[in-house]
């Protein structure tokens, strides 16, 4: 057996996987949710890539509050991927 051989015996060819961009899903808004000031906010500030702690600090809100109108959110409609 050849060196090469023995050495690429183990080898197994996989075909590569093209993987996508993913692209940001619009937010086209339902105009029978009525959604509170805070929550437009809310869904404005996180819509820009502000993290969590960042939306609660320019907000001046608690993270136990954030989650509760987040949890809101949610419930209101399953459109808002949070």
């Amino acid at each position: 057996m050849d060196i090469e051989e023995y050495a690429n015996q183990d080898y197994v060819s996989q075909r590569e996987i093209t993987i996508g961009i993913p692209q940001p899903r619009k937010f086209e808004p339902n105009p029978s949710i009525y959604l509170t000031k805070m929550e437009r906010e809310i869904i404005t500030l996180l819509g820009k890539g502000l993290t969590r702690a960042d939306v609660c600090q320019v907000l001046d809100i608690s993270r136990h509050a954030l989650r509760s109108h987040l949890c809101r959110l949610k419930k209101k409609s399953d459109v808002f991927y949070i």
